[in-house]
C-alpha cells in the first residue's frame, strides 16, 4: 500500500486540500528545478512566460515532446514556485509512490488561474485533455493541478467524465490526491446532475464501492460528503454505500473506515 497521510487537510472555500504549512524550497538531488535566481521576472500569468531555463543540476530541461502550450506553462510555473524544504516534506509525509517538485498548494491553485486567464478559449473537451496531460506524469504537483482544474470548470464536466475521473481515483498513490477527487470534484458533479444522471451516476458508485482499489471504495463513501454538508444527504445511498464497501473483498480497510467515520460526524451520527 503506498504511503497516505490521514487528518491533515486543509479546508479551502469548503473543498478538501493537502496542508499548506510548509516552507518554501528550491529543488534538488537530481530534481528537475528552474533556475529561479538569475533573473527577476513577474509572477507567471502576469504578462509573461514562466522563468527559462529550467535546469537538473546545471543542465537545461528538455521541453516533453507532444506537451501542449497550457500544459507546459503550468509545468513550468510549479516547477518556478518549488522549494526543497517543501519537496523533502512532502516525500516523507506522502512517501515515494510519486516524485514531488515542492510547489504549494497555494501556487497551485494561483497557477491554475493564471492559466484559465492565458488561455481562456479552454471549453470542456480541452479541459479534461488537459487534465489528463497533467495527470500523465507521476508527480504530484501537476496530480493536484489537474484535480484543481476540474474543480475549478465543474459546470463544464458531465456525467460521462466518471470514467476518467475513476482513472485518476485508481492512480492517485495517496489520499492527498484522492480525496480532493472525491470531495471536491465527484462529490460536487453529483449535486448538479439532473434525475437521469443521478441514476446513471449511482451505477458508477456502486461498482466503485465493490472495486479491489481502495481509492474507489473510499471515494463512493465520500463523494456523499458534499451532499451531508448542505443537509441534503441521501441516507438510504450512503447506507447501501456502506453495504457495498462491507461485502467487498478486503473492503472495511483503514482508508474506507475512516471515510466512513468522517461521513458519520458529517450526519451527526
Amino acid at each position: 500500500m503506498p504511503h497516505s497521510r490521514r487528518g491533515q487537510h486543509d479546508v479551502v472555500d469548503g473543498s478538501v486540500l493537502p496542508n499548506r504549512s510548509l516552507e518554501d524550497r528550491q529543488m534538488g538531488d537530481g530534481k528537475w528545478t528552474p533556475a529561479r535566481v538569475e533573473q527577476t521576472m513577474h509572477f507567471p500569468g502576469f504578462g509573461c512566460n514562466p522563468p527559462t531555463p529550467l535546469t537538473l543540476q546545471g543542465r537545461t530541461r528538455p521541453r516533453v515532446k507532444g506537451m501542449s502550450a497550457a500544459a507546459d506553462f503550468i509545468d513550468d510555473s510549479l516547477q518556478y514556485e518549488s522549494t526543497e524544504e517543501r519537496a523533502e516534506d512532502y516525500e516523507r509525509r506522502l512517501g515515494d509512490a510519486l516524485e514531488f517538485y515542492g510547489a504549494s498548494v497555494g501556487a497551485i491553485r494561483g497557477t491554475i488561474r493564471n492559466a484559465s486567464r492565458r488561455y481562456p478559449e479552454l471549453q470542456h473537451d480541452a479541459i479534461t485533455a488537459l487534465a489528463s496531460e497533467l495527470w500523465a506524469r507521476p508527480v504530484f504537483e501537476r496530480r493536484l493541478a489537474a484535480v484543481v482544474l476540474l474543480q475549478s470548470n465543474l459546470k463544464l464536466l458531465h456525467i460521462s467524465d466518471l470514467t476518467r475521473v475513476e482513472g485518476f481515483l485508481r492512480s492517485a498513490a495517496v489520499q492527498d490526491l484522492a480525496d480532493p477527487i472525491a470531495v471536491d470534484v465527484v462529490g460536487a458533479l453529483l449535486l448538479r446532475l439532473n434525475e437521469q444522471d443521478a441514476l446513471r451516476a449511482r451505477a458508477v458508485l456502486e461498482r466503485w464501492a465493490v472495486s479491489e482499489s481502495v481509492w474507489l471504495r473510499r471515494a463512493a463513501v465520500l463523494v456523499h460528503l458534499p451532499a451531508f454538508r448542505k443537509g441534503e444527504g441521501d441516507e438510504a445511498g450512503f447506507r447501501r454505500t456502506v453495504r457495498l464497501v462491507t461485502g467487498a473483498q478486503d473492503g472495511r480497510v483503514e482508508e474506507v473506515e475512516e471515510a466512513i467515520r468522517i461521513l458519520r460526524e458529517a450526519r451527526g451520527s
